[in-house]
């Protein structure tokens, strides 16, 4: 979900109805506790002698800060019991205020039904004009504003209801006496206004429930781990709506809730409820017909952004078109570019003109959010047109100059995300690092929310991006910790979760099909596909290739190579199922039919700029030259290549590249003399004990097992018995040991 939403959502939300304050006993406790805060500090102002603690102020700066900004958390948040506010107070203030606040909570207590009211009226003096000095609180300051509404609400009650009031404060501070303490009520009156006042109870009012839903989905949408778990948001949801059913938010906050889960019925339910009421809000305000039509035509754009969620095209079209046409009746401009920047999304038809359009008229109208978000879109849409990748990363700077113009966090985040990716598709793994590591090491802390770091879908991408890169270069159990602590920061009922779920599978695929466990492949094949099930067929037909079973593996290239499928998937993707492909045919030593599924993935990466797939397919190209007996050709096209693999190449396509590369090192050199084919080999024993180096690093002990075979028969020719029998013992280690997972692959790549 992304703020876009949000934005647009409580841009429709106005016309609220009067707000109706309650008077409890939690308010009457920061009643007292602002009484005495305020008494303190004018006993400072006359009498600067000591503090509490003996100091040389009688109310030290910090004390006054702690105090003031317990007293703004306890009238923004909902009502607590006095055992946890005293507690919270405790550990927050100086000892002897905390004693002498629970003072004077004990002389109301103990004081009758006059003096509790006597009180209360008295602290309007702390507002009082004119006064000799000026007066401590400020009529428009956040306690002014609270005193003046408790005022108010407590004039309006009747005597029946201040003397319920007087006794539940009474209950209020008898819940944090000892157990021992006599009470001096009996027990049926006790139980008769215990019950009154759970009855009457209400923990949130309107003021602090706005508070809360904004504080919570700001949460949501900048650091999901600080807001509220799912379930227990909902219930503080479903408490709010008890006490305040025509708060629309409410119902807004209920939805993104349920988006977070991927709920689709209480999302639609609630979104629903949120905009019915708005507008019975707006007609009983009896605010004009425009402030109902803008509610209608914001209503049908969430209503599409939901249902783009959950893949409902056709549906997400029909309301968005309802929301055109509204926003056009009404000439409402804003509301035309949020359904733009979603139509572009939707229809296939014409989207670099949408988009286009949609840039130039966000920028003139100033919305920089929009501006930047199409920005990033039409790069991303170039990217997959085959544009030049240099056009591309001058769209992305456009971009991350806006962003940091306006300070959009979120933006910055998906820009540094989305380079990541773009290096990734271009094969440059080193600048994929290390776009992903700038965003893991860039400040997002927003001053404006206490310093909360943006912690979205960027990070997350981010975070699996280093996990990759990590188990790439053979470090396991690194990439197991970054994707750990993925698992934390987007717990598995967040709404990124699947990013890192989706992660940890390929990985672990990975690790099953390098040690043979046809079974937990199969597993994280099966898991794959809830989040991506075409990644997770050609995970399948890898699975069924390695395992041997050709029948079921080109079953399964067949499907994903039909003209159907491949228009709906990215060129990366094609290309990696014609190598697919390619390897059935080497296993199946019909090597001269590899070479076309070869050729046309090699035309795919070269037109679509894909430089390490390019390199990929030259070197399974020149193993199946090897293979035909072509190994002049084979090492003239490895030469063009190895730079770039040993550079940009992970452990396995270094290792794979250079054992490769021995092999036709020793072919080429079979023609030659004996002094030239001796040299060769010798050069050979070395490139291929770093192949076995690197393959022992990441545990591919098939392959090391192929490549000890090899240099083996190496030391035979060259008459080294010692080197050689040690290369058979380890070979026949490694056979004894892991014969059951051993494939008949020794041909491919």
């Amino acid at each position: 979900m992304s703020s876009l939403d949000v934005l647009s959502t409580l841009a429709a939300i106005s016309g609220k109805k009067q707000i109706k304050e309650n008077f409890t006993s939690h308010k009457i406790s920061l009643l007292i506790m602002i009484n005495e805060y305020c008494f303190q500090i004018g006993k400072r102002k006359s009498e600067p002698q000591k503090d509490y603690d003996g100091n040389a102020e009688r109310f030290p700066k910090q004390q006054m800060r702690n105090i003031a900004l317990n007293i703004l958390r306890f009238i923004q948040g909902p009502d607590i019991e006095l055992p946890e506010l005293l507690k919270i107070l405790q550990s927050n203030i100086s000892p002897k205020f905390h004693e002498t606040f629970k003072e004077r909570l004990s002389e109301i207590y103990n004081q009758s039904l006059a003096g509790f009211i006597e009180y209360i009226q008295s602290v309007e003096i702390l507002m009082v004009e004119p006064t000799p000095t000026v007066p401590i609180v400020h009529k428009s300051s956040v306690i002014g504003l609270f005193l003046r509404r408790m005022l108010l609400a407590f004039d309006k009650l009747s005597f029946s209801q201040v003397y319920k009031l007087h006794a539940n404060f009474e209950l209020y501070y008898q819940a944090s006496l000892p157990e021992s303490d006599d009470f001096h009520m009996d027990f049926n009156d006790t139980e008769q206004l215990r019950f009154e006042s759970e009855k009457s109870k209400c923990r949130f009012s309107r003021k602090q429930a706005e508070y809360f839903i904004s504080q919570q989905a700001a949460m949501i949408q900048s650091n999901e781990k600080e807001a509220l778990p799912p379930d227990h948001l909902q219930d503080r949801i479903r408490e709010i709506l008890n006490y305040h059913p025509d708060l629309a938010e409410a119902h807004f906050l209920s939805y993104l809730n349920n988006i977070r889960v991927k709920e689709y019925c209480g999302a639609i339910n609630h979104l629903y409820h949120c905009f019915d009421r708005n507008t019975l809000s707006n007609q009983d305000s009896k605010s004009c017909a425009d402030d109902v039509g803008r509610s209608f035509r914001y209503a049908a754009l969430n209503l599409a952004a939901l249902h783009c969620r959950f893949g409902h095209k056709e549906e997400a079209l029909a309301a968005l078109r309802e929301a055109i046409t509204l926003a056009q009746e009404t000439n409402d401009n804003f509301c035309l570019q949020h359904a733009l920047s979603w139509l572009y999304r939707l229809e296939k038809d014409g989207r670099e003109e949408l988009l286009e359009r949609s840039i130039t008229k966000t920028g003139d109208l100033s919305l920089s959010y929009l501006t930047s978000l199409g920005i990033q879109s039409f790069a991303q849409h170039k990217a997959i047109l085959a544009t030049q990748p240099s056009e591309i990363f001058e769209f992305m700077m456009k971009s991350d100059i806006l962003n940091c113009q306006h300070s959009m966090l979120e933006l910055m985040a998906n820009s540094f995300a989305q380079k990541a990716a773009l290096w990734r598709t271009y094969g440059k793994n080193f600048m994929t690092n290390l776009s992903s590591q700038i965003l893991l090491h860039l400040n997002t802390a927003d001053p404006m929310r206490k310093g909360l770091f943006h912690s979205g879908e960027g990070i997350c991408l981010a975070l699996c991006n280093v996990a990759v890169c990590l188990i790439q270069q053979g470090q396991v159990k690194q990439s197991r910790e970054i994707l750990q602590h993925a698992e934390t920061r987007f717990p598995s009922q967040s709404q990124y979760s699947h990013i890192w779920i989706f992660t940890q599978q390929l990985i672990d695929f990975d690790e099953a099909i390098k040690h043979g466990n046809w079974h937990e492949a199969e597993v994280a094949v099966q898991n794959m596909a809830v989040v991506n099930p075409t990644e997770s067929n050609l995970r399948l037909a890898q699975m069924y290739l390695y395992r041997g079973d050709f029948a079921n593996a080109s079953k399964v290239i067949t499907k994903l190579l039909d003209d159907d499928s491949r228009e709906k998937e990215t060129p990366e993707f094609q290309a990696r199922t014609f190598i697919l492909q390619s390897e059935l045919h080497v296993l199946s030593r019909n090597y001269s039919a590899a070479l076309t599924p070869l050729m046309h993935g090699l035309t795919i990466c070269n037109e679509y700029h894909l430089d390490y797939l390019t390199c990929l397919f030259t070197l399974h190209i020149a193993n199946v030259q090897l293979l035909l007996g072509i190994s002049s050709q084979a090492l003239t096209l490895l030469n063009q290549v190895m730079v770039s693999v040993l550079t940009n190449g992970s452990v396995l396509d270094r290792a794979r590249a250079n054992f490769l590369y021995a092999k036709c090192i020793m072919a080429q050199a079979s023609k030659q003399e004996k002094e030239i084919r001796q040299n060769a080999w010798f050069a050979a024993i070395g490139i291929i004990s770093n192949a076995i180096d690197d393959f022992n690093k990441i545990e591919a002990y098939d392959r090391v097992r192929d490549a000890m075979h090899i240099q083996a028969r190496v030391y035979n020719e060259l008459g080294f018995i010692a080197e050689r029998n040690k290369c058979a013992l380890n070979f026949r280690q490694l056979n004894e040991q892991y014969e059951s997972t051993f494939q008949p692959r020794t041909q491919l790549l």
